[in-house]
């Protein structure tokens, strides 16, 4: 808590001298694509934020403290509202505490939003919706339905490629397509 206590205070201090809080060492203001980079050093002090954040609500999520994580969450995507790690974080915390219609909002954004499929869990976690509520969703079942199936032609590919990868691939692989 207290790195989350730092940064926070670090960033109210560039918001009160007008310094920007979403400017990464590489010039780029896209926190919601700091995602995917590594290094700390790298991100801006938002992106080091819902960074923390995340890491917080993964911890309480993990200590069966959903209504916190979810409060966490909330708090991260406050930040940056299309940070899919909150955004799938929430939503299967959102399963868990039964809120079945937020975490389909939630499912359904990943589904929409994350073209390069980081985050596979959009589709179990959607399917678990709507196995447990279908009205849950307004449009049902259809969207992902509709998803998995243009995908088909790319697993296609993969597969076929498949002998081209070393086991350790291949199992990594192998379990992504299992969720």
């Amino acid at each position: 808590l207290l790195a989350l206590d730092m940064i926070q205070h670090q960033r109210q201090e560039n918001i009160r001298y007008g310094e920007p809080t979403n400017i990464s060492s590489l010039g780029t203001a896209d926190v919601a694509g700091e995602l995917l980079i590594q290094s700390y050093e790298e991100k801006s002090l938002d992106g080091r934020l819902v960074a923390a954040y995340c890491n917080l609500g993964k911890l309480y999520f993990m200590a069966n403290m959903f209504e916190k994580a979810v409060a966490v969450y909330d708090e991260a995507l406050a930040v940056a509202p299309l940070y899919l790690d909150a955004i799938n974080a929430r939503g299967s915390a959102l399963i868990i505490l039964g809120r079945y219609e937020e975490a389909g909002s939630d499912f359904m954004t990943l589904l929409e939003i994350d073209e390069r499929r980081l985050f596979p869990d959009a589709f179990t976690g959607l399917s678990k919706v709507l196995t447990a509520n279908e009205s849950a969703v307004p449009e049902g079942w259809t969207p992902l339905v509709e998803t998995v199936q243009a995908l088909i032609p790319n697993l296609k590919q993969i597969m076929s490629e498949f002998g081209n990868f070393d086991i350790s691939m291949q199992k990594s692989l192998a379990d992504t397509m299992k969720r």
